[in-house]
């Protein structure tokens, strides 16, 4: 008997389906005296379980009841998530004991990320007690039934240097962030004890918060110097005749044509140019923040259900390659819905070039299940948005490569100077073929041997312009795609992490849903600066995780910038004044009274000397 151990509910009924164990099982098992019941499926010699996430986390060891001078609290363990958590790995634990069966016939069918990596290597580790490798390892790149079971009939050890990152990336998270947290809750308290919500900083949405409070500042500019120029305008026409016709043509820019010195002459040279070629298809990063209109956060959510369906490969990448059989296997199924002009295939792709591979994975396609779903109506209002934009890439990425021959006027001056005309060009392929517009500008055909060119120059008219001191009031707009863009430009999260910190912030209620902060999201803005948890230090940071191979590397990497940091922030936030943890009034400058809503978590302030109101957060 196998146990195959699937990250979500949904995934773990399309490997069942897949792997012919589609026996439907309830049971429950009962945690802190209620009762839990999941579903599981059976075969006859597989099971599958579904682990719904992470089902242990990292927890500082007394960071419950630490008080302020004894954080930071370094030491951790392995604590479960919750109590659902716990209930689904002792209903796991029950399916192992009863099944018998041994560490590698227990076979970790995760999501393929660094997440994907710890949530099955924990469950492993506590099931067994061991802490090597599990030795019994699933990827899969798309849920389709072929894809898994390929991945079912070539098992393999899990990726180390994922898992170390992984294990890594959650302890400093967890270390770092429940620390420094616990010390501003803390300090907050002291200042205000009606404040009943945790304050939360963490590693990466410190940054992020800042960058946010300092993109949506109100910004007022002011020319400072009054002062007079000239503007001047005027006009260049080229003007060719040939054969006793005359043509003029108007360059987009006068120069380099104005500064031709008589006699000028003519020839014509000829230049085959590429003018649409296949491009490769999207990863995550690329693909988030190119819907209009769409929040990064939504879009991966609807990436995530489709990939669930199994519409979609794997939605958390950075790889832009697609093995050839399964685009082909796309291809096919375009053809079905649209008249795809022979010469669109898949081996014109370059992401069939293994160069754009990273990790194994394969960019973002529709599968041939997707294709087919999309063309038959089953996907809601936002997957469809989705899934057109991954069927422009995909045409895009089977389409030819087109070429033209451009003829040009190559015109030369007394000096030697030379200036260029695009006269023609000329397709060569056949029109059927083009799928990107494209505009071909064909003026008559001259001849080479009789044609004489005048460059016409126009007056110029000079205006006279006064720029008087000049006030201007900007409020900037910020949208949750320019967040996660300056993310993927600072090097902060992962591909998998940067479409959430924009919602996050509004959990924490630093921001609103403008994304505009809070007078809560500001004072902690305030704080993260003074502390020193600066975009370029996080960044470093994350690259250093990236480094990591092995799992002996990962305790080296906690001693060395975990351990040092967490104590550095504490240390910083202890230090810290009272004043910095007082919200100041906007209008005068006063200390505020703060009362908090128990129920609703609204936290109000009213100005101590001018009496005015303030919501918080």
């Amino acid at each position: 008997m196998k146990i195959v151990l699937s990250e979500k509910e949904e995934a773990g009924y399309r490997i069942a389906q897949a792997l012919s164990a589609m026996e439907e099982t309830s049971d429950s098992v009962v945690v802190n005296g209620k009762r839990y019941t999941f579903s599981y499926w059976r075969g006859r010699d597989i099971v599958v379980v579904p682990a719904q996430g992470h089902l242990f986390t990292v927890w500082p060891k007394g960071i419950s009841t630490a008080e302020l001078e004894n954080l930071p609290a370094l030491d951790w363990y392995w604590k479960p998530e919750s109590l659902q958590a716990r209930a689904r790995f002792k209903l796991i634990k029950k399916v192992v004991d009863e099944c018998g069966v041994e560490p590698e016939d227990f076979i970790i069918a995760t999501d393929w990320d660094r997440e994907g990596e710890v949530i099955g290597y924990t469950v492993y580790v506590h099931l067994f007690r061991s802490s090597g490798l599990p030795p019994s390892r699933m990827y899969f790149n798309s849920l389709m039934p072929e894809d898994v079971r390929s991945a079912f009939q070539s098992l393999g050890y899990m990726n180390e240097r994922l898992l170390a990152q992984g294990l890594a990336r959650n302890i400093a998270d967890s270390i770092i962030g429940l620390n420094i947290t616990k010390a501003l809750t803390k300090r907050f308290k002291e200042v205000y004890p009606e404040l009943v919500q945790a304050t939360s900083l963490g590693r990466v949405q410190s940054p992020v918060l800042v960058f946010v409070v300092e993109s949506l500042r109100q910004r007022i500019e002011r020319r400072e110097n009054t002062h007079v120029s000239e503007e001047r305008s005027g006009e260049v026409i080229v003007k060719i005749t040939s054969r006793g016709k005359t043509y003029y043509y108007r360059p987009l820019i006068s120069y380099p044509f104005a500064e031709l010195t008589p006699p000028l002459t003519v020839s014509t040279a000829r230049e085959e140019v590429v003018v649409q070629r296949p491009e490769p298809v999207k990863n995550t990063d690329e693909l988030v923040t190119s819907i209009s209109g769409l929040a990064p956060g939504r879009a991966m959510d609807a990436m995530e259900r489709m990939y669930l369906k199994g519409w979609l490969t794997y939605p958390r990448t950075e790889s832009r390659w697609v093995p050839l059989e399964l685009l082909k296997k796309v291809e096919e199924a375009l053809r079905t819905h649209i008249n795809l002009p022979p010469s669109f295939r898949a081996e014109n792709s370059p992401s069939v070039d293994e160069a754009y591979a990273k990790e194994g994975k394969t960019g973002i396609v529709l599968t041939p299940e997707g294709v087919h779903a999309y063309f038959a109506g089953e996907m809601d209002e936002l997957e469809k948005l989705v899934a057109s934009h991954v069927l422009d890439t995909l045409l895009r990425t089977l389409m030819p490569t087109l070429r033209a021959e451009v003829v040009k006027l190559v015109i030369t001056d007394s000096l030697g100077r030379r200036a260029e005309i695009e006269w023609q060009y000329k397709p060569l392929f056949s029109s059927g073929e083009v799928y990107t517009y494209i505009a071909f500008r064909n003026y008559p055909d001259i001849d080479p041997s009789d044609v004489s060119v005048e460059v016409l120059k126009f007056e110029e008219e000079a205006t006279r312009v006064e720029y008087a001191p000049l006030y201007s009031i900007v409020a900037p707009v910020l949208r949750e795609v320019d967040v996660v863009k300056w993310m993927q430009e600072s090097g902060l999260g992962t591909d998998a992490t940067r479409p959430t910190y924009p919602q996050l912030l509004k959990e924490r209620r630093y921001v609103f849903d403008e994304l505009y902060p809070t007078l809560l999201g500001k004072k902690v803005s305030e704080i993260v600066k003074a502390i020193g948890i600066t975009a370029e230090l996080t960044a470093e940071m994350e690259k250093r995780i990236n480094e990591l191979e092995t799992l002996s590397d990962v305790d080296r990497f906690k001693e060395e910038w975990v351990d040092r940091y967490a104590t550095d922030f504490v240390e910083k936030i202890k230090r810290l004044p009272e004043d910095a943890f007082c919200f100041r009034c906007p209008r005068c400058g006063a200390k505020l009274s703060i009362s908090q809503n128990a129920k609703t978590r609204k936290i109000y302030g009213q100005c101590t000397i001018c009496g005015k109101k303030y919501h918080v957060v």
